[in-house]
């Protein structure tokens, strides 16, 4: 097949493929880079091995010349020889297995919930709100939701982040964290009455002890 000159084709910078990965996840990159690049049906092509590596190139090299006329045709090829890495595609029903626990925080339940419904392809909002609400464990929230007539998942999930905000905020000011307070010791404060009552004293014994002294001295004489 083939394609004429465009100027500056960028080749897709994604993980080369070497057949032990989902084939639609591979295929699901390339097309996201290619379609920003606005080329025709033959570059597509032609560029798509240059994501290949290992084994999966030398399958591609097998393919019999001018039997792929389109990227369409190419891309079901491609899928078709590495159906077995495919992953489970995941639906509704797993949804439904997402139930919050007993004494599971708010928070960890709906980061739960929204990764599963992350992997479910063209999900129903409708059937990801009853999900949602049947996960939910009875409780305030769960009441709230119903009480105030929501009814789809996005207002759900608006209403569930500003309850975890208010639990946690709340709970932070019922259990403050208690602030340790430096001991401060205070020094000794030097007692100038008592060493001058010490000064006084030694003075006075001094001149006791002299005075007798010399009274002695005159009895002598």
């Amino acid at each position: 097949m083939e394609s004429p000159p465009f100027a500056k084709v960028k080749l897709p910078t994604i993980e080369p493929f070497v057949g032990t990965t989902d084939p639609d996840n591979h295929l699901s990159a390339y097309k996201h880079q290619m379609y920003v690049q606005a080329v025709d049906d033959a570059t597509w092509c032609k560029n798509f091995p240059a994501t290949l590596k290992g084994v999966v190139q030398n399958w591609f090299n097998n393919i019999s010349p001018n039997s792929v006329n389109n990227f369409t045709k190419l891309s079901i090829l491609f899928t078709s020889h590495f159906v077995s890495n495919r992953q489970e595609h995941k639906t509704s029903m797993h949804l439904g297995k997402v139930i919050q626990g007993p004494n599971e925080a708010l928070r960890s339940f709906v980061k739960r919930f929204n990764l599963e419904a992350l992997q479910i392809h063209n999900l129903n909002a409708g059937v990801a709100f009853n999900a949602i609400i049947r996960g939910l464990r009875p409780g305030s929230f769960k009441f709230d939701l119903v009480k105030k007539n929501i009814t789809t998942l996005a207002k759900a999930l608006r209403k569930a982040e500003a309850f975890i905000n208010a639990t946690e905020v709340c709970a932070k000011a019922k259990h403050p964290e208690v602030e340790k307070t430096e001991e401060v010791v205070q020094p000794k404060k030097n007692n100038p009455k008592k060493a001058e009552t010490w000064v006084l004293t030694s003075m006075t014994t001094s001149s006791k002890r002299s005075t007798e002294v010399n009274q002695q001295h005159r009895r002598n004489l």
